[in-house]
């Protein structure tokens, strides 16, 4: 749905029902009126263009147009991806437009990211399957901790090419593959070790925040039975008091 139309926007126009329902991507880059388009109608005429096709008259075409309506200049958008404007222009005019079930196109950024390449050997078809497979899962399941990605069906796909490396290189990048992902399980078990050591001092200190309230609230009760006792002790005596003066 759009409100009005701006020169220099990219718009996706559609008519009326009753001038046919047909849609076009469009950028606006100018305004003009009838009597303008009219005189060039050798190269643009909005009769032929718009009623004549659908079969309607020229009462259709004078009750739609008047001196006064808005005719859009405009350039067709041949691609939107990539973003492409055809050399001639066309003329729409705003009494045409469903303005309900026009839209405007936005500039939008489609990203592609690239993974460096993985070289490593395997022993049959069916371990490289199963790598294939083991490493877009978790492709997804990492893109998906990311909020762009977790709101989309993540595509990913994996390909790969023969490639023969001596085997002094490719040991060395098994090697150097090997001893990263060491220091990753390293990492990843001194930073799970400070979480425990965290955790087990938060655990500490909120069992002896419940210890310190168990007290309390026992002590609180000790005293208000006192309280209680007291009140009954300060009633007895003045029920004796009171006696003693009725006597």
């Amino acid at each position: 749905m759009i409100n009005s139309v701006e020169i220099g926007k990219n718009y996706a126009i559609r008519l009326l029902e009753f001038y046919g329902e047909t849609k076009q991507n469009v950028n606006i880059i100018g305004v003009t009126n009838i009597g303008n388009v009219a005189s060039n109608q050798d190269d643009y005429n909005i009769y032929q263009t718009y009623f004549a096709p659908i079969g309607l008259g020229m009462t259709s075409y004078y009750t739609a147009i008047h001196e006064d309506t808005k005719i859009y200049i405009c350039k067709v958008i041949s691609s939107l991806e990539p973003y492409e404007l055809e050399d001639d222009k066309i003329f729409i005019p705003e009494s045409l437009i469903d303005k309900n079930t026009s839209d405007e196109l936005i500039k939008s950024l489609t990203f592609t990211f690239s993974i460096s390449p993985v070289i490593r050997r395997f022993q049959s078809e069916e371990e490289t399957g199963e790598f294939t497979r083991e490493i877009e899962e978790k492709i997804k399941k990492r893109l998906h901790g990311i909020i762009e990605f977790s709101l989309i069906d993540s595509e990913v796909s994996s390909a790969y090419d023969e490639v023969y490396l001596e085997n002094t290189d490719i040991s060395l990048i098994e090697e150097n593959r090997k001893k990263e992902y060491e220091l990753f399980l390293q990492q990843r078990d001194k930073m799970l070790s400070t979480d425990k050591v965290k955790e087990t001092a938060f655990t500490t200190s909120l069992t002896e925040m419940n210890r310190s309230k168990e007290q309390y609230d026992k002590a609180l009760k000790e005293l208000e039975l006192e309280k209680q006792r007291y009140n009954g002790l300060c009633v007895s005596l003045q029920n004796k008091l009171n006696k003693l003066n009725n006597d």
